[in-house]
C-alpha cells in the first residue's frame, strides 16, 4: 500500500547506478542495520546503531551546556608585554577589573553598558586564541582568556560551569563563523567535502545542547546544496555532502528547505539516492508531524523517498524493512 502511494519514476529518468543497485550482502542485512534503529518511536530497537551512524563521533563525557547569549562577568584587558613599564603594568596587583553584562551575538562580543575595556564591541574574527586558565581554579578565579593582536581580556565568571559555557560557546560562534566563510567560497569540491566532515564532527561532538546549535551546521548545509542546485553535477555533489552529513541528519530536524532539496535528490537519482543517511530525517517526518498540510515540503521528502526505494530491484522488500523499522514492533503506529 505504501509503495503504491509514491509509485516509482519512469525508467528513463531513474537510470541505474551499479554501485549503488542492491547487494546480497545488503539483502542480508537487517532493517535496523541498514535503515538504522528508529529511538523515537521504536523501543525494541533501543541500542542497535545504524551503520550509517557506525563510528560517529559523540560528545566526550561530563557536563552539557546552553549556548550563552548573555551574562554577568568580570572582564579585565592588558597589553602584551614588550616593555620593562607594560610588564609592571600587567602584573595581577595592578590589574584593573570591571563588572559588564555581556552579550554573545553571531559575530562580536558586546556590553550593555559600553564603557572601559568594552567602550566598543570585541568582533570574534579577531580573536587570535580562546582558553581556560584552569590553574587559577583553586584560588576560586575562573577565567578565560582571550587572545587578541594587540593583548588580552580576561573574562572571570562565578564558577567553573559558566566560564566553561562561555568558552565553548565563543569556540562555538568563531568556528561557526569559519565553517560558514569556507564552505560558501568557491573551493575544489574535495576540499569542501573534507571541511563539511570536519564541521559535522565539531557538532557531534561539542557539549553544547541547543536548539540554536543545531540550526547553524543545517543552514550551512542548505546552503551548499542550494548553490550549486544549477550544476548539472548536482545529483553527484548532493549525494557526496548528504553522505558527508548523515550524522546531522541522523540527530538533527531538517528545515523546509532542506527537506525539499533532499526531496530533489530522490527525484532525481533514485537508485543512488544514499538511502541510509536519508533514513532519519524522513523517520522523523513521520513519527513527529501530524499536520502535513502544514509542512509540504516534508510531505514530499516522505514520497520521494518511498518512490527512490521503490525504484529498486528489491523495491516492495525494502519498503517494508523501512515501515518495520519506523513503526517498531510494540509501538503505536503514528
Amino acid at each position: 500500500e505504501l509503495a503504491s502511494l509514491a509509485p516509482p519514476p519512469p525508467a528513463a529518468t531513474a537510470p541505474p547506478s551499479p554501485g549503488c543497485l542492491l547487494s546480497p550482502s545488503l539483502a542480508d542485512q537487517s532493517s535496523a542495520e541498514y535503515f538504522g534503529s528508529s529511538p523515537e518511536c521504536c523501543a525494541d530497537t533501543v541500542g542497535i546503531e545504524s551503520s550509517s551512524a557506525a563510528g560517529a563521533p559523540a560528545p566526550p563525557p561530563g557536563p552539557r551546556y546552553k549556548l550563552a547569549t548573555e551574562g554577568t562577568l568580570r572582564v579585565c584587558c592588558f597589553q602584551h608585554t614588550r616593555t620593562v613599564v607594560d610588564k609592571i603594568l600587567a602584573t595581577k596587583f595592578l590589574r584593573r577589573w570591571e563588572t559588564h553584562v555581556l552579550c554573545l551575538d553571531d559575530d562580536q562580543i558586546l556590553s550593555k553598558t559600553p564603557s572601559g575595556v568594552l567602550d566598543q564591541p570585541l568582533p570574534l574574527s579577531g580573536m587570535q586564541e580562546v582558553y581556560c586558565i584552569t590553574r587559577w581554579d583553586p584560588a576560586r578565579k575562573y577565567c578565560l582568556r582571550i587572545v587578541m593582536s594587540l593583548g588580552s581580556l580576561l573574562l572571570q565568571a562565578n564558577d567553573a560551569y559558566t566560564r566553561d559555557q562561555w568558552y565553548h560557546s565563543i569556540v562555538w560562534k568563531r568556528n561557526m563563523i569559519r565553517y560558514r566563510n569556507f564552505l560558501t567560497k568557491k573551493y575544489k569540491k574535495e576540499v569542501v567535502l573534507k571541511e563539511l566532515k570536519n564541521m559535522v564532527d565539531f557538532v557531534m561532538t561539542t557539549p553544547l545542547q541547543d536548539e540554536s546549535v543545531t540550526r547553524a551546521p543545517m543552514q550551512i548545509l542548505t546552503d551548499l546544496l542550494s548553490e550549486k542546485k544549477e550544476s548539472p553535477d548536482w545529483e553527484e555533489w548532493a549525494e557526496n555532502a548528504t553522505n558527508a552529513a548523515a550524522p546531522l541528519l541522523a540527530e538533527r530536524c531538517a528545515n523546509g528547505e532542506l527537506c525539499a532539496l533532499l526531496a530533489r535528490l530522490c527525484r532525481r537519482r533514485p537508485r543512488a539516492a544514499p538511502l541510509p543517511a536519508l533514513a532519519p530525517p524522513v523517520r522523523r517526518v513521520l513519527t513527529r508531524n501530524v499536520d502535513f498540510a502544514r509542512a509540504p515540503n516534508a510531505r514530499q521528502l516522505v514520497k520521494d523517498y518511498i518512490s527512490a526505494l521503490s525504484a529498486h530491484n528489491s523495491g516492495p522488500a525494502l519498503v517494508r524493512r523501512f515501515v518495520e523499522v519506523t513503526h517498531g514492533g510494540r509501538a503505536s503506529c503514528p
